[in-house]
């Protein structure tokens, strides 16, 4: 019974180890990092573009990553080890946008979506504004499926904010 029991538990060691990793990818040059392959080539290529002007014309930038799976992570903690760990954003500015978006599969069913913003950008998107860009531009096109059409209209969003045009060390309610 020992024995069987010792077995057993050396069978699940590896599930228990894989469950504690958490998982970042690693990290790319791309603004666009779509590891579900969701997006068709011309898409991928116009979201590409356009984060590259964006970071050009701003001292802001905005990343995109799409996964198919979270390791069982919550999006909000892989999102912010993404940010951190990347880089995304001026380091002594912490000025970066993530877009995470864990898509739909036949393993994993429910999807998920979240904007984590780096600690300069925090005073133009606090979690209650990324969250109303998620609800009212980003949620309708996932529905339907149409990830391209998430992305482009949260993007359309942030770029017209007010905020995002704020030199970053202003974005801080401190200052305002």
């Amino acid at each position: 019974m020992k024995r069987s029991f010792l077995y057993a538990l050396l069978l699940l060691f590896p599930v228990f180890a894989l469950a504690q990793q958490e998982w970042t990818p690693e990290k790319t040059d791309r603004f666009v990092n779509d590891y579900s392959q969701i997006l068709t080539q011309e898409q991928h290529d116009a979201l590409e573009q356009r984060l590259v002007a964006f970071n050009d014309s701003t001292s802001n930038q905005i990343v995109v990553v799409i996964t198919p799976t979270l390791y069982g992570d919550e999006i909000k903690a892989v999102g912010q080890r993404i940010g951190q760990s990347w880089g995304i954003g001026q380091k002594d500015l912490n000025n970066g946008l993530l877009i995470i978006i864990k898509t739909k599969t036949s393993e994993e069913p429910d999807g998920d979506v979240a904007i984590c913003t780096g600690y300069g950008m925090e005073g133009a998107f606090p979690d209650v504004f990324c969250g109303k860009i998620i609800d009212d531009k980003m949620i309708p096109s996932l529905i339907e499926g149409d990830y391209y059409a998430a992305i482009d209209k949260a993007l359309d969003y942030v770029r017209t904010h007010p905020g995002y045009h704020i030199p970053p060390y202003l974005q801080d309610s401190h200052y305002k």
